[in-house]
């Protein structure tokens, strides 16, 4: 029998522990399917708050461009053209009454930095002259404004710089005239084809890039200049397969196989910005494993910061050795939590559709 002395020290222990216990067994068990539906609508409704207070008055967000190397104190504002056609994308995929009121505010910002209808820069209007359009800012921006629902008749931009393969050069001949941009207007780039080919879709016009494309990917070829993680690259190829280009349908499951290799024990792939476009790509690669996709969906969650947002990672990058126009003087990475954060609001967007259906 216990005695008195020992039920009361086991009573203490309870109401001390009791607790910590409770806290320790829930972080403890597997997450499930009812944790995915009670959580994803508050870290979401987080996120889109966090993006709502970084928003400018202009209708921009905050994103860095650091001389790889050197200390943030190095770093410069992007305004970032293509920088808000990414994140108008991943907006594009949440509720019109949660985020209507940020996109509609950079859509304007767009519109208003056109170089002529339909025609946009990565950097400013009325910044250097002599820097040419490209095909990845514009497929990203008019993708965007198509999906807010705005008409734009710029497809030629397109299918008129496309090379004898029938490849789209990543530069626009004949919007300007300084002459070291000739090499460089016929830069190929995965990136970029994946990035037009979710603008224009499966067409007659663009079944020879789509082809070469996935020849590229099922080589394993190093494909982009600017894009170094693969991470990315399978992300934009498995968003072009889901909106239509089902021509890239060879590539999908070396692209799944390929980006679960990279998941680690705690569900992640690797920085918020990874494990966000690694769950989106599998998502609309039509991938179901259910434990694979839940262990992704934990870790996005816990990486979520305080303030609503993730942390920041890298989209893309410039290098001297990669042959980029002579105004890039120093090899450098764009940061931006704000573009993590968008990423991350799709990627759990997506998955709130998943257990819908």
């Amino acid at each position: 029998m216990i005695s008195q002395k020992l039920r009361y020290f086991i009573l203490v222990c309870f109401l001390i522990g009791g607790p910590a216990l409770v806290w320790f067994l829930e972080e403890a068990r597997p997450f499930s399917l009812r944790d995915a539906h009670s959580r994803i609508p508050t870290a979401i409704s987080r996120g889109a708050q966090y993006l709502r207070t970084q928003q400018f008055s202009s209708g921009t967000f905050h994103m860095l461009v650091c001389p790889k190397g050197e200390g943030e104190d190095a770093c410069i504002r992007d305004p970032g053209i293509v920088f808000l056609g990414y994140i108008l994308n991943s907006l594009s995929f949440l509720p019109k009454e949660q985020v209507g009121d940020m996109t509609e505010k950079a859509a304007q910002f767009l519109f208003r930095e056109q170089t002529r209808p339909g025609v946009w820069r990565f950097v400013l209007h009325d910044a250097d002259p002599t820097v040419l359009p490209d095909l990845d800012t514009n497929a990203l921006v008019s993708s965007a404004l198509q999906n807010l629902g705005y008409s734009l008749d710029n497809q030629a931009l397109f299918l008129n710089n496309r090379n004898d393969r029938g490849e789209f050069r990543l530069w626009a001949e004949g919007y300007g005239s300084r002459a070291d941009y000739t090499p460089f207007a016929r830069e190929i780039d995965c990136g970029t084809t994946a990035n037009v080919l979710y603008y224009l879709g499966d067409t007659r016009e663009t079944r020879s890039a789509c082809e070469l494309l996935v020849d590229d990917l099922l080589q394993k070829k190093s494909c982009s200049l600017y894009y170094r993680d693969p991470l990315v690259i399978y992300y934009f190829v498995a968003r072009a397969y889901h909106e239509g280009s089902t021509c890239l349908k060879p590539t999908i499951s070396y692209i799944q196989e390929a980006i679960l290799s990279e998941q680690k024990e705690d569900g992640s792939f690797g920085n918020s910005l990874q494990t966000a476009v690694s769950l989106s790509a599998l998502l609309d690669t039509g991938y179901d494993n259910e434990l694979r996709l839940l262990k992704a969906v934990s870790a996005l969650l816990r990486l979520q910061k305080n303030n609503g947002s993730w942390e920041r990672g890298t989209i893309y990058s410039y290098t001297r050795d990669s042959g980029s126009p002579a105004f890039l003087s120093k090899d450098t990475i764009s940061l931006s939590e704000d573009l993590s954060t968008a990423f991350s609001l799709e990627a759990l967007a997506k998955f709130g559709l998943f257990l819908k259906h």
